[in-house]
């Protein structure tokens, strides 16, 4: 059976106590049980298997009562405070005389099970975050416009990156629910007292302390992140993975944006052949390593290119140049990339 979730949990009698008693490490090891006290008697007396499943609206159950109406209010509030702490899988929600006990389960609830949407990344939390500051003393719900708007957003944003999406990905309610979880970390809201929705992404207290009071940013970080989705329609993303190469700080769409400007085979060449009429060799311009000189025939033509142009700079319409390149050995193109903020070529310079 499906049973939709609270609709308003922060509001409800039920919900804030359970959810501040689930583990903060969003887990439930084999065997563990939770046990919150609502310090209130009464009710449906017995236990429900439930399935959670992030970004839906509703949980599968084996509630055999046909009328939803009639569904134990405790067991929904249990099952709203697991997916809003970022709980998934089935768990077996048990309420005997005011407590209510959860676990993990095996029990079958149906044949089926629906696969469970990815973590949310860098970008898709860089928009919703742009949201949420946008609205702050007022969020908008989850039917307005502007959620469901970032809701179909976020889906193209998906199928550029991965290749694949559905309606349910990043739906309007888990929209709603990730700019409650970056309210737990406004102050205006924790100085009334609230506590909100801290079981979120780990990235969210990391966005919020890079992008909290710095609307420029934030904002030149989205509008990046949008011209970015409009480029891609120019040519195929590099889908290489690199474990060195760090993710830019407004996301993997714009780092893969980067990559391929770094290797357009046009512009590498163009680079390339004016460095070795001007100088007549191509040495690194952060170290003056020469492949040719130590590798000798293997060596000649060969360095790496480096697009100079920071990644928010990529977007309205930036078309690269040869100036905008700089030529690096290997080791010092990495270095540059290997971790948030990237380095410029002076920078990295300096540390030599």
């Amino acid at each position: 059976m499906q049973i939709p979730y609270l609709s308003n949990p922060e509001t409800t009698e039920f919900h804030p106590v359970i959810i501040a008693s689930l583990p903060i490490e969003r887990r439930l090891t084999s065997g563990e049980t939770v046990t919150c006290d609502l310090k209130k008697a009464g009710g449906y007396q017995g236990r429900v298997t439930v399935d959670i499943s992030a970004g839906e609206n509703e949980f599968r159950c084996d509630w055999s009562n046909s009328d939803q109406s009639r569904f134990p209010a405790r067991i929904r509030a249990a099952a709203t405070a697991l997916r809003d702490a970022g709980f998934f899988g089935r768990f077996c929600i048990t309420h005997k005389n005011g407590q209510i006990m959860i676990s993990t389960t095996s029990e079958q609830i149906s044949n089926s099970k629906e696969p469970r949407n990815s973590p949310w990344i860098r970008e898709e939390l860089i928009l919703a975050l742009e949201l949420y500051l946008q609205n702050r003393k007022s969020p908008p719900s989850k039917i307005s416009k502007q959620v469901e708007s970032l809701s179909k957003e976020l889906n193209h944003l998906a199928a550029c990156i991965s290749g694949s999406s559905s309606n349910k990905f990043r739906n309007a309610s888990s929209v709603y629910l990730k700019m409650m979880n970056f309210r737990s970390y406004d102050p205006d809201y924790i100085s009334q007292g609230k506590i909100g929705m801290k079981h979120g992404n780990k990235l969210e207290p990391e966005l919020w302390r890079e992008f909290f009071g710095k609307e420029v940013e934030l904002s030149k970080a989205c509008r990046s992140i949008r011209e970015g989705l409009k480029e891609i329609a120019k040519g195929k993303l590099d889908d290489s993975e690199d474990d060195v190469f760090c993710e830019a700080p407004e996301g993997k769409l714009l780092t893969k944006l980067h990559k391929r400007r770094e290797r357009s085979v046009k512009l590498v060449f163009a680079k390339k052949n004016w460095v070795m009429k001007k100088f007549g060799a191509l040495l690194c311009e952060a170290c003056g390593f020469n492949f040719a000189k130590v590798y000798g025939k293997r060596g000649y033509g060969f360095i790496e290119c480096h697009h100079k142009k920071p990644v928010t700079e990529l977007g309205d319409g930036h078309k690269t140049k040869i100036e905008d390149l700089a030529l690096l050995c290997s080791n010092c193109h990495r270095m540059i990339h290997t971790r948030r903020p990237w380095l410029t070529v002076e920078e990295l310079k300096s540390l030599l």
